[in-house]
């Protein structure tokens, strides 16, 4: 069976199954030193793509302006980095009089995506970059949203709602233009004590919104895999409520994954679960290969599992532990 087969077939049909199937993601220095480690690239050459979920739409044809800043094509300033940083927001006020919504065709290379799909014989994903909650937050400023939330929920209410009519149309744009086996979806909504807004204000605003999408992709014939990292154990029930397919981080140091195992089995699938804040870049190497033979046992067992960790193997993981996670994952 090719990796594709296996995640459609085998992990998506919760049946269990040996080894384990991974989604490794590395950044770009400890890839390097792993070839330093290794004496070459061919250490590479041994993992199998499982899953490519690394293409996103949603967020192209932003206008560079001076000091490195960027104006993204929903309006607000953005500093570059490890990971955006809102330097002027598009909403000053909590209204929606005069603001245009960006064209869906503009934010993708279309093409360009196409090409990068065709060769893969992975489980691929394509989504639509930043969710409800992390985009409105970019465009109006986090503390004007969530005080926006109790004191004009209308307008919050509009905000989300212009962005799902605009969602909607770039996750159809993908299954028409792009040969995909899922969609990737979800948000950050949570910190590590859970959601940022509360519970209550998440299942008034966003998940309604979530749910929409998904049963959107699920009428065109494919399943969700929501992205969502920090304490997503309060929103499980809801999701599985929702019918999401799959859930992506499963960050250990924010919850128990075990546990959410255990509500999940044989109803949702899980991808992630190895902790890149602790046990990667602190634990010892016995400690790394410890855990991950737990995690292949426990939340492999029944299938329905895809080890990965909750975020891409990090530069402040030392080498040793890096290679003690990958080949106790591919000597599994």
């Amino acid at each position: 069976m090719t990796p594709r087969e296996i995640v459609q077939e085998k992990v998506f049909g919760f049946e269990e199954i040996h080894p384990v199937p991974y989604y490794i993601g590395i950044d770009g220095s400890v890839q390097e030193r792993l070839d330093g480690h290794y004496g070459g690239a061919e250490w590479r050459d041994r993992m199998v793509t499982f899953i490519d979920g690394g293409h996103w739409t949603g967020e192209g044809g932003g206008v560079s302006l001076p000091n490195g800043m960027t104006r993204s094509p929903y309006g607000f300033v953005y500093k570059s980095g490890n990971i955006l940083h809102v330097e002027d927001v598009a909403l000053p006020e909590p209204t929606l009089d005069g603001y245009e919504w960006p064209e869906a065709e503009s934010l993708a290379g279309w093409d360009q995506l196409a090409r990068d799909y065709q060769a893969s014989d992975a489980f691929r994903l394509c989504g639509v970059c930043y969710g409800f909650f992390e985009r409105v937050i970019f465009m109006r400023g986090m503390e004007n949203v969530l005080m926006d939330m109790i004191e004009h929920p209308q307008f919050v209410h509009d905000l989300m709602d212009g962005y799902l009519k605009l969602r909607l149309e770039l996750i159809d744009m993908i299954i028409d233009r792009i040969e995909v086996e899922g969609i990737i979806d979800g948000g950050d909504d949570c910190s590590q004590r859970g959601p940022i807004m509360g519970l209550e204000k998440w299942q008034e605003f966003i998940g309604p919104r979530l749910k929409t999408v998904i049963d959107h992709v699920h009428a065109k014939g494919l399943p969700v895999v929501a992205h969502m990292c920090g304490n997503v154990a309060p929103l499980v029930d809801d999701l599985l409520e929702m019918k999401l397919d799959a859930l992506e981080s499963l960050q250990p140091e924010a919850m128990d994954v075990y546990e959410v195992k255990q509500k999940t089995a044989g109803k949702m699938v899980l991808i992630g679960g190895m902790g890149t804040q602790q046990m990667l870049p602190h634990g010892t190497p016995e400690d790394v290969a410890a855990e991950t033979n737990k995690l292949l046992s426990e939340l492999g067992k029944g299938g329905g599992y895809v080890l990965g960790p909750s975020k891409p193997i990090m530069p402040d993981v030392p080498t040793e532990n890096a290679v003690a996670f990958i080949e106790t994952v591919l000597n599994q």
